[in-house]
C-alpha cells in the first residue's frame, strides 16, 4: 500500500466494467504509477505500482465523470476506450487516499484535481503574448550608486532641519 498523496500514473489500459452488488456501469482504468509528488518535484518511486480507478457511470456519476474522461481524452468507445495519444505519454496525476472498505484499510485511487483539462490553443497563444509582454528586468552592471541622503533645509546645529520634500524614488 503506497502512502496517501499525489502520484504520476501512466494510462495501461481502460475497459468498461460493471461492479458491486448493484452492478455499477464504471470504466476502470489502470495506471502504472512511477513518482510521487515531493516538495513541487516528481520523485521516483523504488518500484513501479499499478493503481486502478473507476469512473462510475449511474447518473448521479455521470456528469462527474464524463468531465474526467474528456480531460483524459476518452476515445468515446465504451467497448474500446483508449485515451489521447498526449495523455498516455505525459502521464495522469492521481491522488491516492486511504479508507476502510469491509473493515480493512485499502487504496482509493482518484484522478487528481477534478476535472482539468488543458486550455484552448488560442488561450495559450494569449497568456503567452501577455507574458512576453512583462519586462523583463536588466540587472545592472558595476556597483549600485548609494542613495542621496533627503534633503533638509535649516542649521543642523540648532535643530532646525526640515525634510524638503522628494522628488525622486529611492533606486532600485
Amino acid at each position: 500500500m503506497l502512502e496517501q498523496g499525489n502520484y504520476l500514473g501512466y494510462i495501461d489500459i481502460a475497459i468498461t466494467t460493471e461492479s458491486g452488488k448493484n452492478k455499477s456501469q464504471a470504466i476502470a482504468v489502470t495506471f502504472t504509477v512511477t513518482c510521487r509528488a515531493e516538495s513541487g518535484d516528481w520523485k521516483q518511486l523504488g518500484a513501479d505500482s499499478k493503481a486502478t480507478v473507476f469512473l462510475y457511470l449511474t447518473e448521479k456519476a455521470w456528469e462527474f465523470s464524463t468531465a474526467k474522461l474528456k480531460a483524459l481524452g476518452f476515445n468515446g468507445d465504451f467497448d474500446n476506450p483508449s485515451f489521447d495519444e498526449t495523455t498516455i505519454s505525459t502521464g495522469v496525476a492521481l491522488e491516492c487516499r486511504h479508507e476502510e472498505y469491509d473493515g480493512k484499510i485499502r487504496d482509493k485511487w482518484e484522478i487528481a484535481g477534478g476535472s482539468v483539462a488543458k486550455a484552448q490553443s488560442n488561450t495559450i497563444s494569449k497568456l503567452n503574448a501577455r507574458w512576453n509582454q512583462l519586462a523583463t528586468p536588466t540587472k545592472p552592471t558595476g556597483r549600485p550608486v548609494a542613495p542621496m541622503p533627503k534633503k533638509t533645509t535649516g542649521s543642523p546645529l540648532a535643530g532646525e532641519l526640515q525634510p524638503v520634500a522628494e522628488t525622486d524614488d529611492c533606486p532600485i
